[in-house]
């Protein structure tokens, strides 16, 4: 009798520690906030396959489709440095190859992208599409 009491109360302890393991590391999830980078984000908006169509379009080839080099959701380039929390999330689309777009000018790349900014070739003769994360809107070029 005493040997099946010591067991029951075993495997009360491991029931037990389970579910507690279980309830914190889901309160750990909740308490995390959203991926902001790489492939997905917070639920809601376009998704990669969408934004890379979007930037595909934006984007003015020559004679052949450029080529998508990564995408990733990050938070507003154009978001003045230290103004506050982070901004609006954007999907960051890096095309590269076949674009009929000329080089950056000298010194473009040294100082901070602008809205204003169009479309130019970086040393690695690529460009970056930022696109609202939520819409899809195109907000502008980057490097």
């Amino acid at each position: 009798m005493e040997r099946r009491s010591r067991t029951n109360g075993v495997i009360r302890i491991v029931a037990v520690a389970a579910v507690a393991a279980t309830l914190i590391g889901g309160c750990g999830a909740l308490l995390r906030p959203p991926a902001t980078h790489g492939p997905t984000a917070a639920p809601g908006g376009v998704s990669q396959a969408e934004a890379i169509a979007l930037a595909l379009e934006l984007a003015i080839a020559s004679d052949r489709a450029p080529t998508v080099v990564w995408a990733n959701v990050e938070t507003d380039r154009f978001a003045p440095r230290g103004a506050g929390p982070p901004g609006r999330l954007t999907w960051i689309v890096r095309l590269a190859g076949a674009l009929a777009a000329s080089a950056c000018p000298a010194g473009f790349l040294d100082r901070p992208a602008s809205v204003s900014d169009g479309p130019c070739l970086d040393a690695d003769k690529g460009v970056d599409v930022v696109l609202d994360f939520y819409s899809g809107a195109f907000i502008g070029w980057t490097h």
